[in-house]
This record gives structure tokens, sequence and C-alpha cells, in this order.
């Protein structure tokens, strides 16, 4: 709760090339801006408020491109904190600096705040998925800056959902449900009916 929250969906696209390998042709895209190969060009970005966590809804909707995703901070491997994977809340957080997500495959994490003055790289290592798979490359999906207060839009800003997530204005349903203790009078006396 209280955290800048973006949300983050992966997709590919088909590039215009005379190579023959259809996955030669394949980009992926963030948010519809498409990332760039580690040979150069002008990646996404992503500003943020210097030194504040942030909350991330990460979508893989690309038809057969598995992820492997980090994030660096000048050049230092990040930890993320991930809470829930595929829809389900995780019982306690995993840290790891490496997320695999397949196609259709959705994780929420916390990222760590980015100081003030340093660069960051949320990118795809790569993925080779074996002999009669496919293999795709590492590519930068985005650059994280810092400054204002997260909200800013440049050129080629990155458009993402961000908006600040809001308290509960009512009890969480189930929250009290590891609480309860379960009536097992009732099940033994439905299995001795069936008996």
């Amino acid at each position: 709760q209280g955290l800048n929250e973006r949300i983050l969906i992966l997709r590919e696209q088909i590039k215009t090339s005379n190579s023959n390998d259809p996955d030669a042709n394949t980009q992926l895209t963030l948010n519809f801006q498409p990332a760039v190969y580690p040979e150069g060009g002008l990646p996404p970005s992503m500003t943020m408020q210097a030194g504040a966590r942030e909350y991330w809804r990460f979508l893989n909707a690309s038809s057969k491109q598995f992820t492997s995703l980090q994030l660096t901070y000048n050049g230092v491997l990040q930890q993320l904190e991930v809470v829930e994977i595929d829809g389900v809340t995780l019982p306690t957080p995993l840290f790891c600096t490496t997320l695999n997500i397949p196609p259709a495959g959705r994780m929420e994490f916390i990222v760590p705040g980015l100081p003030a003055g340093q660069t960051g790289l949320f990118s795809t290592q790569g993925y080779d998925t074996g002999p009669v798979g496919d293999i795709n490359g590492p590519q930068l999906l985005a650059k994280l800056t810092t400054g204002g207060n997260g909200q800013q839009q440049r050129v080629h800003e990155l458009q993402e959902a961000s908006h600040p997530v809001k308290a509960p204005t009512q009890p969480v349903r189930f929250s009290n449900l590891a609480n309860l203790t379960p009536n097992i009078t009732r099940s033994l006396y439905f299995s001795e009916q069936n008996i």
C-alpha cells in the first residue's frame, strides 16, 4: 500500500527484415514501445521518483517469448521482491534477481528505489527454449531515470498505467480465514451417511 504502481505489458511485433528466419524478425515491446537490442537504439524510458520503491504488475502477453527479466541500477543487479505469481498471492515474498516468466505468465513485484542521479536498465536476458524451440536474444525493455514525482512524460517515455494505490475502505475478504477452526463434526457426519 502506498507504492506507486505500474502495469507493464510485454508483447512481440514482427519487424521488417529480409531474413527468412521468423525469429530474427521478432521484436519485443513494452506497453507498445519497441525494445532495443544490445547493439543500440533508443529504448523506452521510465521516470521514477528518486529513492521510492514501486509496485510493478508485469504480464508476458507474447505468443511464444519466454523472458528472463533483470533490473540493474548503474550496472548493479537489483533484488526484486515477488509478491504474486499468476494472480496467486505468495504467503511470503520471494526475493530474486532474475524473473523467468513464460508466455501468458504474470508476476507482481516490488522494485527498489532508484537513487537520484543513477540510471536503471530493465531488460530480458534472452531465453533458449531448446533445439526445437526459439532463441530470443537479450533486449533492453526500458531505461529508468529519476526526476519529479515519477509521473513526468518525455519523448519516448513509456506509456504506463501508473497511479498511487489507495488504502482499502472495507475489510479484506478472507483476511481472517487462517484464524478459523474447521468444523470437522459436520464432515464426519456426512462421511458416515455415505458409508
